[in-house]
């Protein structure tokens, strides 16, 4: 059996085997690493280059091509379906192997694939706007015929019986649903580590956390794995991870994609909703996506789906310039010294654009968003999270434990009763509106995370994410380091002097030297709804960057 996370006990290992058993076996015999690289190895971005497993041909097809352009291989009859996910499914099990990033290859996606190459050579027309196209998805969503556990040992044989309707929208898209990727214990962490398969960590350097809670998706497309992945995002779980990996992530409104089927400890809470997102190498691909997914019009099978089409085309027209807000700290925790010069170098590109107008935005009482938020994620204080693992012997995660303390704290804090705790939240959101009108601002960039990939079980801030959940503003991580062309210069050079206890904390676990080498994403931010306009203010945005148009 391949080795998991050091830190699964003896006590799990007779009650999780069959998980353990499964994930092994869906690996590809082809795929097998000869020899694991020693624990020092810590950038493991080379390996599935270096490792011999791929042909020059699998090398290309997954690190040259976007999803875009592999979709319209595919129509093209250039490349097979069937070829496409071998190479996919090799990969991916050799990321799994770097970074512990999987639950499951699907066996079932090789007929898929065989099925769609029949169609295309019988018909010459494709299954769907995605046809043939590998998809991954945060073992959460679930899957016909397989267990989802959603990472609680209680729930390790819970099988599933009918498709998310995520799933069987991407299926009627004609893509392949290849992979499953693993998520964090009770969702609320922004790593991802749990007592069945251990702690998923980061290509570029395996001793910092992938983020969470969607980081087994984000571990996977850093390192080519998968062309396109899907997770959730309840406080920051798309973005975080997404930032962290050099990737672009999207937290649409709430009521853009379907979360029906979606295995959750805590069905009816609605104090705050997370929504599913996707996951992409390219903005290009997250229109891609959003374009096919809004063209099976998903509202017709769930109610709470909006029914109008998100797209960069449905974007109302930009204003021009386009106002865009700054937001350099949120008041609570500033930045390290990574998020500060990438921040720095994108005003300095911006501020010379014509098309975008660069102004400061000052956040409104973060610190109090954090205590209404947390106050409202679980309406039973958690108790569902503890009965679970209470029911299976399991012990709380200490990031798992950190966020029941946070939420119960703040319960009592902001109101006694459910109906309190939902009014200070809708109290909170109508001053966080009329602010933002009173900056006149069409769009606002901030930092995701105030760090680059912390060590794990140290990731605690939240804020710069979770204030857009409360929100429910749509926001798009992309890799703004990558943008500008990194740093630039030696991150040990910028001094950092904490100003409280959590700026002490994140300085404690910062060491320029090694996040020199890591990459910061930046989100984009727009008002609740106005998801296809959140699209297109990143377009324009990353014209000016790597265009300088």
């Amino acid at each position: 059996m391949l080795s998991t996370a050091a830190d699964i006990t003896p006590h799990f290992q007779e009650r999780i085997k069959h998980a353990l058993t499964v994930l092994e076996q869906s690996l590809p015999r082809d795929s097998i690493l000869p020899v694991l690289p020693k624990t020092d190895v810590l950038d493991v971005t080379d390996i599935p280059r270096a490792c011999g497993l791929l042909s020059d041909w699998e090398l290309e097809i997954t690190e040259q091509y976007d999803a875009t352009e592999l979709v319209k291989q595919l129509a093209a009859r250039k490349i097979t379906a069937v070829a496409l996910l071998h190479a996919f499914r090799k990969r991916a099990s050799i990321a799994h192997q770097l970074t512990n990033c999987l639950t499951e290859l699907l066996p079932e996606a090789v007929g898929a694939a065989e099925a769609a190459d029949d169609y295309i050579a019988k018909t010459g027309k494709t299954l769907g706007p995605l046809h043939g196209l590998p998809v991954s998805l945060k073992e959460q969503i679930a899957i016909l015929g397989h267990a989802t556990h959603a990472a609680f040992v209680a729930w390790i044989d819970k099988k599933t019986e009918r498709d998310a309707n995520l799933v069987a929208s991407l299926k009627a898209m004609g893509a392949i649903v290849f992979a499953r990727t693993a998520q964090p214990q009770s969702f609320m962490h922004l790593e991802t580590s749990n007592n069945i398969y251990g702690a998923t960590v980061n290509a570029r350097n395996r001793n910092l956390t992938a983020g969470g809670s969607s980081g087994g998706e984000t571990a996977l497309l850093s390192l080519h794995a998968t062309p396109l992945g899907f997770g959730g995002d309840i406080g920051g779980s798309i973005r975080a991870p997404a930032s962290l990996n050099g990737v672009w992530g999207f937290k649409p409104s709430v009521g853009r994609i379907s979360g029906a089927g979606v295995v959750v400890p805590w069905p009816g809470c609605d104090s705050i909703h997370g929504t599913l997102g996707a996951f992409t190498r390219s903005l290009r691909d997250l229109d891609l996506f959003h374009t096919a997914y809004s063209s099976t019009q998903p509202w017709l099978d769930d109610p709470s789906i909006l029914p109008y089409p998100v797209s960069i085309q449905s974007s109302a027209p930009l204003r021009k310039p386009l106002r865009v807000g700054i937001m350099k700290t949120d008041g609570v925790v500033r930045p390290l010294p990574p998020v500060q010069v990438v921040l720095e170098k994108i005003i300095e590109k911006l501020s010379v654009s014509p098309l975008v107008e660069v102004v400061p935005f000052e956040p409104l009482d973060h610190d109090k968003a954090w205590k209404v938020i947390t106050a409202n994620y679980w309406e039973d204080g958690g108790a569902k999270i503890e009965q679970l693992c209470a029911e299976s012997g399991e012990q709380l995660r200490p990031l798992t434990q950190w966020m029941v303390d946070q939420c119960r704290t703040n319960e009592a804090a902001v109101g006694k009763t459910t109906q309190d705790r939902r009014a200070a939240r809708d109290t909170f959101r109508s001053r966080y509106c009329e602010h933002w009108n009173a900056s006149n601002v069409d769009a606002v960039i901030a930092p995701v995370t105030p760090n680059t990939a912390p060590p794990l079980d140290t990731s605690r801030s939240w804020g710069y994410t979770a204030i857009w959940n409360l929100m429910d503003y749509p926001a798009v991580a992309f890799p703004a380091s990558e943008m500008v062309g990194a740093y630039g210069i030696d991150l040990s050079t910028r001094t950092y002097e904490p100003t409280n206890d959590t700026e002490a904390y994140l300085l404690k676990h910062y060491n320029p030297h090694v996040s020199q080498n890591m990459p910061v994403g930046l989100q984009m931010v727009t008002r609740k709804w106005m998801d296809s306009e959140c699209l297109a203010a990143a377009a324009l945005v990353e014209r000016i960057l790597v265009e300088g148009t």
